[in-house]
């Protein structure tokens, strides 16, 4: 056929009458030859799904060739018809996509965060290795069926709400959550998830991207508790140096109600040195848990 002038670079005139060791290599020559023979033999058709050549003008190909026995009236093979399809470009793209493919779940799987893909219906269809270390289980239980972690109860409603609100105009959002581990431990967990749609707006799967920030909770309930607690004491000590100043008060009235009674006036001189103290050690304290609160 034209294919096949195109395939081995001969014109249909130089092809007829030859054999393969006329155009190819003698191992490969001898690779069709007992292909051929074993067609031959058995009278039943062998496909050869896989098969590299070296051509006179394209260089090496692979084809996908199909031999099937012409039998003549009583059954003995008369021709040896042989089909072959140029599939070169198509293991190509075909290499092309597992490296691709192999190249994308290596860094999925080099991450730490956890990476899933799920359907709404909760079937997971993709989990990298950090997601199953975090919740203690194996791929193959979690590939295939429906899994989804045990949200902390007071989250429940917000999650649902969250999911909800990813739509074809908004497909991409984040939420931080409580989640219930195995051993039954709370945990913090944030997640960057995407809606995918189809191109009629039909929900099909989810993507998440996820990481435990459990002690950066942690840290930040202990430093809004640490900052209440400083606070409280910022307003007792202001309420305490608030009295020492209403008692120097009374003393500076009584200690002028006193000027022509020295002895009396010098007590109240005493009393009022010892309020100052009182606030200058205040005043002190102050510095050393606004310290502790930077």
């Amino acid at each position: 056929s034209a294919t096949g002038e195109a395939l081995l670079g001969y014109p249909r005139e130089d092809l007829l009458g030859k054999n393969d060791y006329d155009f190819f290599p003698r191992e490969e020559a001898d690779f069709f030859t007992r292909k051929d023979r074993t067609v031959i033999e058995s009278r039943t058709p062998l496909d050869i799904p896989r098969e590299k050549i070296r051509t006179r003008l394209l260089g090496e190909r692979v084809i996908h060739t199909k031999k099937i026995p012409i039998l003549d009236d009583a059954g003995e093979p008369r021709y040896l018809l042989g089909i072959s399809e140029d599939i070169t470009e198509r293991i190509k793209v075909e290499e092309a996509l597992r490296e691709s493919e192999q190249r994308y779940r290596n860094i999925v799987e080099d991450q730490t965060e956890f990476i899933s893909r799920f359907r709404p219906d909760g079937t997971h269809v993709f989990v990298n290795e950090a997601y199953c270390r975090y919740f203690e289980l194996q791929r193959e239980e979690i590939l295939g069926h429906r899994f989804r972690p045990a949200i902390y109860p007071e989250d429940r409603d917000r999650v649902q709400h969250f999911f909800e609100s990813l739509t074809p105009d908004h497909p991409v959002d984040a939420i931080e959550h409580r989640v219930v581990m195995p051993d039954g431990s709370v945990r913090w967990q944030r997640w960057s998830d995407r809606a995918i749609f189809d191109e009629h707006g039909t929900l099909v799967e989810y993507q998440s991207v996820g990481r435990d920030i459990t002690e950066r909770k942690q840290v930040e309930d202990a430093l809004q508790m640490s900052n209440r607690k400083l606070n409280l004491l910022s307003g007792i000590t202001r309420h305490d140096i608030r009295n020492q100043l209403l008692i120097l008060g009374s003393y500076l009235e009584l200690s002028k109600a006193s000027l022509d009674n020295p002895a009396t006036m010098a007590e109240f001189v005493e009393k009022e040195k010892r309020v100052v103290q009182n606030i200058s050690h205040q005043i002190n304290f102050t510095k050393d848990y606004e310290d502790l609160g930077v």
